[in-house]
């Protein structure tokens, strides 16, 4: 599959969710597979590069539980604005911080600042061994051939994300001549 992701688009991605998050870089990688597939299902990054890298990184700094209070509180009930808005953006901002004229980010300064953002609605980021939602949406894209045991075929990836999805459902007897071919 092409790569999609640009590189620094991955490099961020990789300082947020294997350094601040805990991630393995087998589940990093699996994750980025699957956001190529998201793309490339959605005819590739024709809007994708309109935001910031750490656009698409920030859901993945909240609980499910807090992300769902944000996307139903409301800040300004005059707008109806859900507070995941604003959060989202000053997430963002804070992060970023105050670059002024250095050239170099302080990756180990924005993650306090995140950290301390968050704190401020008494949260913290997931734990490492938390899968959110955010992530089981984007695995949802993971193309097959990235799912299955090299070597296999189009026949043995159907039948493994069968298997994967459905455990348990018997599968359709195969002639000889088609267990060989698998």
């Amino acid at each position: 599959m092409r790569e999609l992701v640009s590189k620094d688009y991955v490099r961020i991605w990789r300082t947020v969710c294997v350094g601040w998050l805990g991630w393995s870089e087998k589940r990093f990688e699996r994750f980025l597979r699957a956001f190529n597939g998201k793309l490339a299902s959605e005819n590739g990054a024709v809007w994708f590069y309109h935001d910031p890298p750490l656009h698409y990184v920030i859901p993945l700094l909240v609980t499910d539980q807090f992300e769902e209070w944000l996307h139903h509180e409301v800040r300004k009930p005059k707008y109806g604005t859900p507070e995941w808005v604003y959060f989202r953006s000053e997430l963002l901002s804070a992060i970023e911080g105050d670059r002024g004229t250095s050239a170099k980010f302080d990756w180990k300064a924005a993650k306090k600042r995140a950290q301390e953002h968050v704190a401020i609605y008494r949260e913290a980021f997931p734990p490492p061994e938390a899968v959110t939602n955010y992530e089981k949406w984007i695995l949802k894209f993971e193309p097959l051939e990235a799912s299955y045991p090299a070597g296999g075929n189009a026949g043995s990836a159907l039948r493994f994300a069968i298997e994967r999805h459905w455990p348990g459902v018997p599968q359709p007897a195969r002639s000889a001549k088609a267990r060989r071919a698998c």
